[in-house]
């Protein structure tokens, strides 16, 4: 999500601001997330022995998405910093260039990694829950109706979407942490704690 956009006359350039670092961290993202995925679990059948195709327990299936996660959050995390700063527009980069030197002016190299250690919080267990339910709805849908790729796609929006609802807050409040300049905020329960003393629980 794009934080801190306060201009009410967004022009379409605007809405565009940040496309190219948020599409290459997409694809980083993806690629890595299942990636590391599939190669853990491959590591997992032939440790256990299990059949391609055997339903992972759920366990050891969490255990696999939240190694995933963690590998995948940090390997991107540059890339996301540059991504959410130059969407979010509130220290005024317009290219990677310049938020690549604002950074290493601010913060040195381990302003890359800002938010780090609260994506390692958020998105591995974001990946955690996504890949339990889209096995067990898989599972499921395909007793059910048979294997084919509508299954696959449909169950994994599912499982995709009731990740990101239960964990939304959280993603939030990483992003508006990641957007800020340095100092704004001391961590991700200083971002919650100011919102929820601003506005409230549901508000």
């Amino acid at each position: 999500p794009i934080v801190g956009l306060s201009d009410s006359r967004l022009t379409i350039r605007q809405l565009y601001r940040g496309v190219v670092p948020a599409i290459i961290e997409t694809g980083f993202y993806n690629g890595f997330q299942f990636g590391f995925y599939e190669a853990i679990k491959l590591l997992w059948q032939r440790q256990v022995g299990a059949v391609a195709g055997t339903l992972v327990p759920p366990i050891s299936q969490m255990l696999m998405g939240l190694v995933a996660g963690c590998l995948t959050q940090t390997c991107t995390c540059p890339i996301k910093v540059l991504a959410i700063r130059i969407g979010a527009g509130a220290t005024g980069e317009k290219s990677m260039g310049e938020a690549c030197r604002n950074i290493l002016k601010e913060s040195g190299l381990g302003g890359f990694w800002r938010g780090n250690m609260t994506g390692l919080t958020s998105q591995p267990l974001t990946i955690a829950l996504t890949f339990y339910f889209f096995e067990r709805f898989r599972f499921y849908a395909e007793a059910a109706y048979g294997a084919s790729q509508l299954v696959t796609a449909v169950t994994g929006g599912l499982a995709q979407a009731t990740a990101c609802l239960l964990i939304y807050p959280l993603r939030i409040a990483k992003d508006k942490l990641q957007a800020a300049k340095s100092g704004e905020f001391t961590g991700m329960s200083d971002v919650l704690g100011k919102a929820y003393r601003r506005h409230g629980l549901l508000k």
